[in-house]
């Protein structure tokens, strides 16, 4: 999966020396510095639930790509990006229905988020990828329905972040 390459320290990136502080300079330590992915690579994902991915403290100085490869469709249920630069995501289906049982994420099934103790991102994208919180919302017939089951899309509060021809659906 995504996560145990990122757990396997597969990629070489920055980090912030945690706590983070908005002391300049700021530390930058080399997380993974034996990493075979590196700035500018592609990671391909094949069909399948990639379950919970947690993107923290992964500073780039140009793009990795997580992708689809073509003809598959990977899934991740969803996605937390903190401390974090230059990571771009497309061709993926993000929905919490794929690691039942339904978890509604009130902060975002996407959340990219600059953190006071793990730093902020920036440079983060999301293209040509489907978020929803289940694929059928026909069994929600009520308003309530909606508030208990449907999670946020995308949050995030992050510079430089770029979200284009996504298809977001039975999202709050």
């Amino acid at each position: 999966t995504l996560q145990g390459v990122l757990d396997a320290c597969k990629v070489r990136a920055g980090a912030y020396k945690t706590p983070w502080a908005t002391t300049v300079p700021e530390t930058i330590l080399n997380k993974c510095p034996t990493g075979a992915v590196t700035a500018g690579d592609t990671i391909y994902l094949m069909s399948g639930n990639q379950g919970k991915v947690t993107l923290n403290g992964f500073l780039n100085e140009d793009y990795i790509t997580v992708k689809a490869y073509p003809g598959q469709t990977p899934t991740i249920s969803h996605l937390w990006v903190t401390g974090s630069s230059y990571w771009r995501f497309e061709g993926i289906q993000f929905s919490p229905s794929f690691s039942p049982p339904l978890v509604v994420y009130p902060n975002g099934i996407i959340e990219i988020e600059n953190h006071s103790n793990l730093g902020p991102n920036n440079h983060i994208m999301i293209f040509n990828s489907e978020i929803y919180s289940v694929t059928d919302s026909n069994q929600w017939k009520t308003l309530e329905d909606w508030w208990v089951n449907a999670s946020r899309a995308i949050v995030t509060r992050s510079q430089h972040t770029i979200i284009e021809n996504n298809r977001i659906k039975n999202t709050s």
